[in-house]
């Protein structure tokens, strides 16, 4: 509350206001000038590019572990990198697919996130990756690169052979040099990986009696054989391989001597070519080789045929192909469908045995031959980009298709538009794809247009025709920063905002448009906003409360706004009208105050309020007139009424009383009995709705010099302390008299009327009083 002097002494009262109307106003920092014309220039936005697509030649060996590094992609953004020069890296992939590789989006560092295999059953002998380059620009441009990552096989599988088990007879007078029986193993592995040699172990205890070729797996007798019918020679053959370090495997052969007279059974036609077959060749009844043999027997020419499952597919693991018997003929047929791009080369083990149990076995090559029955297929890009305004001949995007064909005859790609009127052009070999004319995106946004993928042989699947895959693809054309935001209105108003709204509570919304679909526009307030009062969403243009209001300080507001597509600007205003509201109550308009000698105030007294001052022994009457004041405007404010506030003691009801703007005593006062009352006043306004404030009134009880004085007396106590036998005095108990002198004297009226009173608070009558020698230890 605010009280002040009135019935004597009057101040003035001065309270700091603010204008009220802030039009024209204008930010203190010079610099702000609201534009009427944006300035003309158009930024430049690059898209990056991948400048080395086609010279990625990237490589991973096998089996490697998660987070082997393959190569680094990089795409090239000439725009600084605050501007749109920061590239992102990121796969692009179809939904669901397992991610087998990872990529740095800051380095473009590419790693491994499996293990790949190159050999069966998996065959991973290339994978495919497609990285998309985003920049930080706007609109956000990118580019993408496909890339073909080569598996490299590695050495990781030794030589199978392809019999568990080797047991063979031979007979006693065999001749030396001929040929005994035959083992033979593969290798899944690729190149120099697969290529096997064979040799016998030295450590066999009958090694001297055979030899082997190293190269086809042939075992011959070296010498003439000394040993009786039922003997077995026990014999170790090893297979290794060529890689580095090599791999090899090792087999137990069993040989039984058997008589002179017994005779192994012999081919005496076998293929002495390898079988070519294409892999389309889908013929299965035909023979595709026919073997014939002799058992060797007298009168005996019963042969059983074996065409032997190997362990490999190459080694008809899985019965690609089949033999049919025919008395001393047996016919080699298709038993399932070949694929060169899974398997290039098979090798067919035949054996034939008499009833003697001898054996005999052939090796049957079949070379695949690789045929146009892929069609090619696009990579995973569907869409590209290019910026409206660049000139003919600025790239867009690469297509990029790949043909699942094995052989360079039949998996070489060209390119072509489906549509020749369509304004872009493409490489016919890379499948770069660039503009023929200047875009405007305002005209149009984008194009559909075919691309259609070729091969460079006749097709396996349509006679007369190569294969072609077709794809269309989506090219957006990307929105130049080249037009500025204009806002929906000139000015905005916002009438009636209440004056006790809410914080954050919305007053109203600006609109900037801009046609540039990719600008983004940011508002700002950079005029008028007066005790930070509002504040605006930066990219939502809502203006709303930030501060309190107050209709009483600053009836309305005269805002500056701008909207800013990080090029172009706009300014629009925005008034804001505060609507006043009794939200102040009454209070004193003075602090009351009667004066006499004995409570008058001197220079170098610091006191907070003046009370009002009503004299002892007055008989009942007026105090003071009371006044008040309202800060509301005038509507909201007089007249007031006056009353005791209700919350009052019956003690100040009951010597108190107000009428109408006049307060009033009920009784006399003794100021010896009570010196001060402080008095709850309710001031009440005429505004809608009404509001009641409560202003303390203090009102002093003035002295008169209305009681004589009398006699009166003062004790003087001496303290006798005694002495007990454990603190014995140093000097011995002993008595003295003191003499008190009292001295009585008249002093003047005028240095009565001329003397003051001191009170001294927190400190005994003891303590007030420092001893003498106390007193020159301080000095």
């Amino acid at each position: 509350m605010e009280c002040f002097v009135r019935d004597h002494t009057s101040h003035h009262v001065t309270r700091l206001r603010h204008s009220r109307h802030l039009d024209g106003y204008l930010p203190l920092h010079s610099s702000f000038t609201p534009a009427t014309s944006p300035k003309l220039a158009v930024k430049d936005n690059h898209k990056p590019l991948f400048t080395e697509c086609l010279n990625y030649r990237p490589t991973l060996k096998e089996e490697q572990p998660i987070g082997t590094y393959v190569f680094t992609v990089h795409a090239e953004d000439r725009d600084p990198p605050e501007m749109g020069g920061t590239v992102t890296y990121k796969f692009v992939s179809t939904p669901g697919e397992k991610e087998r590789f990872h990529v740095d989006p800051e380095t473009g560092r590419i790693t491994t996130a499996d293990i790949f295999d190159h050999d069966e059953p998996s065959r991973e002998k290339e994978a495919y990756i497609t990285v998309r380059a985003s920049d930080n620009g706007q609109p956000q441009l990118d580019d993408a690169c496909t890339i073909k990552i080569l598996i490299e096989d590695i050495n990781d599988n030794q030589p199978v052979f392809d019999k568990v088990s080797y047991s063979e007879s031979v007979p006693q007078d065999l001749p030396s040099g001929r040929e005994v029986m035959r083992i033979s193993a593969t290798d899944i592995d690729d190149g120099n990986n697969s290529i096997v040699h064979y040799s016998l172990d030295s450590n066999s205890p009958d090694q001297a009696y055979f030899y082997i070729d190293p190269d086809n797996g042939v075992i011959f007798l070296n010498k003439t054989i000394d040993k009786v019918p039922g003997y077995k020679f026990k014999l170790s053959a090893i297979v290794k391989d060529m890689g580095d370090p090599p791999q090899q495997s090792s087999i137990t052969l069993d040989i039984q001597v058997v008589e002179s007279n017994k005779k192994s059974p012999s081919f005496i036609e076998v293929p002495d070519q390898p079988i070519r077959l294409k892999e389309n060749y889908a013929d299965f009844t035909t023979p595709i080789a026919t073997v014939r043999a002799i058992s060797n027997i007298p009168e005996e020419s019963k042969l059983q045929f074996e065409l032997v499952m190997g362990q490999t597919e190459q080694t008809n693991k899985w019965h690609t192909f089949v033999l049919e018997p025919e008395a001393n003929s047996a016919y080699i047929k298709l038993g399932n469908h070949l694929d060169y791009e899974k398997i290039t080369d098979y090798t067919l083990t035949v054996r034939i045995q008499n009833n003697y149990k001898l054996a005999a076995e052939t090796i049957i090559q079949i070379e695949v031959e690789d045929v146009n029955d892929n069609i090619p297929i696009f990579s995973e890009i569907r869409s590209g980009s290019v910026l409206e305004n660049e000139p003919a001949g600025t790239p867009v995007m690469q297509v990029r298709a790949f043909d699942a064909d094995g052989t360079s005859a039949n998996n070489q790609i060209t390119y072509e538009l489906g549509d020749a009127s369509d304004p872009f052009a493409i490489d016919s070999i890379t499948g770069n794809i660039t503009t023929l004319k200047m875009f405007d995106r305002e005209e149009r946004s984008f194009y559909n247009i075919k691309i259609i993928a070729t091969d460079n042989s006749e097709s396996a699947l349509i006679p007369g025709k190569h294969n072609a895959g077709q794809q269309v693809f989506l090219i957006e054309i990307a929105d130049k920063n080249d037009n500025p935001p204009h806002f929906t209105q000139d000015t905005y108003v916002a009438e009636s905002i209440a004056e006790n709204a809410n914080i954050n509570e919305l007053v109203t919304q600006v609109t900037a448009l801009d046609i540039d679909t990719a600008s983004v526009v940011t508002y700002s307030i950079v005029a008028g906003n007066t005790y930070d009062a509002f504040v605006i969403r930066n990219f939502t243009g809502e203006i709303r409360v930030n501060n309190e209001l107050d209709y009483e300080n600053i009836t309305s507001y005269s805002l500056d706004v701008r909207a800013f597509d990080g090029l172009y600007e706009d300014y629009a205003k925005v008034l804001i009208k505060i609507e006043n509201l009794n939200d102040n109550p009454p209070v004193f308009l003075a602090n009351y105050t009667k004066t006499i000698e004995e409570e008058k105030l001197y220079e170098g007294c610091i006191v907070k309020t003046q009370p009002v001052i009503w004299y002892e022994n007055e008989p009942p009457g007026q105090v003071v007139i009371l006044t008040a004041k309202d800060y509301d405007s005038d509507e909201n404010g007089p007249p007031f009424t006056f009353a005791l506030n209700e919350s009052v003691s019956f003690d100040i009801r009951s010597k108190f009383h107000i009428q109408g703007n006049i307060l009033s005593t009920l009784v006399s006062f003794d100021r010896e009995q009570r010196k001060e009352y402080k008095i709850p006043v309710a001031i009440t306004d005429s505004g809608t709705p009404r509001l009641t404030g409560v202003s303390i009134l203090h009102v002093v009880i003035g002295d008169r010099n209305d009681n004589p004085m009398g006699p009166g007396h003062s004790d003087i106590y001496v303290y006798n302390y005694k002495v007990t036998e454990q603190n014995e005095p140093l000097v011995p108990f002993h008595w003295v008299e003191a003499t008190v002198n009292v001295t009585i004297k008249e002093i003047p009226e005028e240095a009565v009327d001329k003397s003051g009173s001191i009170r001294f608070v927190n400190v005994t009558a003891e303590d007030f009083i420092i001893p003498e020698a106390d007193v020159s230890e301080l000095g």
